[in-house]
């Protein structure tokens, strides 16, 4: 049981990056110049959880050193914003029907 616990630490910390992501586009309603922090502000929650995980919970964290967390909580919190760029290419893919997942022009 705590082998599977310790294997899904980092999806875990993910899906609660993701989750305060899409959240934080929300309370931005968007706008372009808060849309380029999204890969800083979900490593600082991402180190911020891996932290607090490796106190809270050592068991649960793959972390045998406060590094260790912090570096698995900064990367789980850049997966999810790649994450992130995957599903919204996959959603413009379909939206547009254009096979290279460019937008195209108006004029063209």
């Amino acid at each position: 049981m705590e082998e599977t616990i310790r294997a899904l630490s980092v999806p875990i910390i993910v899906s609660i990056v993701y989750g305060c992501i899409n959240l934080y586009k929300q309370l931005t309603c968007g706008e372009e110049k808060y849309m380029r922090l999204i890969p800083i502000i979900a490593a600082v929650i991402g180190v911020v959880i891996g932290i607090f995980a490796y106190y809270a919970f050592p068991s649960v964290l793959t972390a045998e050193n406060i590094w260790q967390a912090i570096i698995t909580g900064g990367a789980s919190g850049l997966t999810a914003t790649g994450a992130n760029q995957i599903f919204k290419q996959m959603k413009n893919k379909k939206g547009n029907g254009n096979d290279n997942g460019v937008k195209k022009n108006k004029n063209n």
